[in-house]
């Protein structure tokens, strides 16, 4: 019986076509597992952070789909996606999208600027997009970088209401040699600065509720710990003083 040979480029075709579906589907299962809640956005190296508590951008994966949602603005919107190697994708231009049904602006400017890291007017994908995957505890984070160098960050938890606090917060600089500045978007009633024995060094209850500056000069260097209260509850944020 004649054996039929299977010419060269063919076999090299099916080669190729078995490597690029195994690549296809050998993303981190972990992608595909979660809905994952959007924490920050850093675009041209500035963090920008969802605007409140009720404010939720969620991610889903599957092999075939990307899909994002915002349930306090009604909007969603799905695309293709395509897989290369073990932590790329590509996203499908002109993505179906349900439009929003009305919400807060500021809630309405961050959905926006959450979908801009995707497309471009909802329409032309910033690929590619190569993302990581980080455990920490009980907790899982993705972090995904767009075409043009900006990152978004995602945990498989909401933002908690200290996280978004927190972020309505600026210490700045940290180290700290003369002066430690304060700047807050939540009206702050006092401020205390103790050392690492628990020991309180500073206070200042007659501050600006939004802006404070404190002198650190004459503190020797070390870690110190400033606690911020406001609304009957409190921040603890380390400082170093250099």
């Amino acid at each position: 019986m004649q054996q039929i040979k299977t010419p060269f480029f063919k076999k090299i075709l099916v080669i190729i076509f078995l490597v690029s579906y195994q690549f296809v589907h050998s993303q981190d299962p972990l992608l595909y597992d979660y809905d994952w809640y959007i924490q920050r956005i850093n675009i041209d190296d500035i963090d920008v952070y969802p605007p409140s508590e009720g404010f939720q951008g969620i991610l889903y994966f599957s092999e075939s789909y990307f899909n994002m949602g915002h349930p306090s603005c009604e909007e969603a919107l799905s695309g293709g996606i395509i897989y290369s190697g073990t932590d790329t994708f590509d996203l499908d231009d002109s993505p179906a999208i349900l439009l929003d049904m009305g919400c807060p602006q500021a809630h309405l400017n961050y959905m926006n600027l959450h979908e801009s890291f995707y497309y471009v007017d909802l329409w032309l994908a910033k690929n590619p997009f190569n993302y990581i995957i980080e455990v920490n505890g009980t907790d899982l984070y993705l972090t995904i970088e767009n075409g043009d160098g900006d990152i978004a960050y995602y945990s498989i938890n909401p933002l908690k209401t200290s996280d978004f606090e927190l972020t309505q917060i600026d210490i700045y600089p940290n180290p700290a040699s003369e002066f430690l500045f304060v700047e807050s978007k939540i009206p702050l009633t006092k401020l205390l600065v103790y050392d690492l024995l628990g020991k309180l060094i500073l206070e200042n209850n007659g501050m600006d509720q939004l802006h404070s500056t404190i002198n650190v000069s004459g503190l020797s260097k070390g870690l110190y710990f400033v606690k911020l209260q406001f609304n009957n509850k409190n921040i603890v944020v380390k400082f170093i003083k250099d």
